[in-house]
């Protein structure tokens, strides 16, 4: 290859990355569309009625899932759960995300007489209903 043809390739890929080097350090404000903004949006509060409440409880209660609370955990909304040994996380059951789809977001453990709603990324207790 002709030292001037491979000279044009090297100029050009070092353009295109230079290009691409912008393009990821991307300084849009907060909020704009790039899907990087939009997955660290907060969540917003989850507010089940009875009926939703009631379907979660029957969409997990036959599910062989139930455990006891782990000694010292205080069973209460804004709680942190404790480590995934001492308490499991389930995802919730495809056909409950279908029929409410904010559920999507968030685990569920279920307890000896709750069901825990729980966000997995902070581990914290958004909704606890009895069973």
């Amino acid at each position: 290859m002709p030292v001037c043809v491979r000279l044009g390739l090297a100029t050009a890929m070092v353009i295109a990355g230079v290009g691409s080097v912008a393009a990821a350090s991307d300084t849009s404000p907060a909020g704009a569309a790039n899907p990087v903004n939009q997955s660290l949006k907060p969540k917003q509060a989850l507010k089940l009625n009875d009926q939703q409440r009631r379907q979660i409880v029957q969409a997990v209660e036959h599910k062989d899932t139930a455990q006891a609370p782990p000694a010292g955990f205080q069973v209460a909304a804004g709680s942190k759960v404790p480590s995934q040994k001492k308490l499991n996380l389930h995802p919730m059951p495809r056909p409950l995300i279908y029929q409410t789809p904010v559920l999507r977001q968030y685990d569920y453990a279920l307890l000896t007489h709750n069901v825990l709603v729980v966000d997995p990324m902070s581990r914290k207790v958004v909704e606890v209903i009895p069973r």
